[in-house]
């Protein structure tokens, strides 16, 4: 995700500079442009993130319960 967004962030500022009239302008078009792709990127990644830490506690509870299982079983048969 970072990476398509460097690249998408690469293209933009292509696109404004090649479009600006004046530098300064271009230049604080491209200082939003960046904020704004970088704002994505990492809100991007936080959520892959969420969903992976989700998703190993979701696993890590089903091993916990299994083992508890195994071991009621075993505790029985001793």
């Amino acid at each position: 995700m970072l990476c398509h967004a460097v690249d998408e962030l690469s293209t933009m500022l292509k696109q404004v500079s090649e479009s600006a009239g004046t530098a300064g302008s271009g230049a604080k078009v491209s200082a939003e442009l960046l904020q704004q792709t970088v704002h994505t990127a990492l809100y991007n990644m936080s959520e892959l993130v969420a969903i992976a830490a989700k998703t190993q506690s979701t696993v890590v509870a089903k091993r916990v319960h299994e083992h508890v299982e195994q071991w009621t079983r075993l505790m029985r048969h001793s």
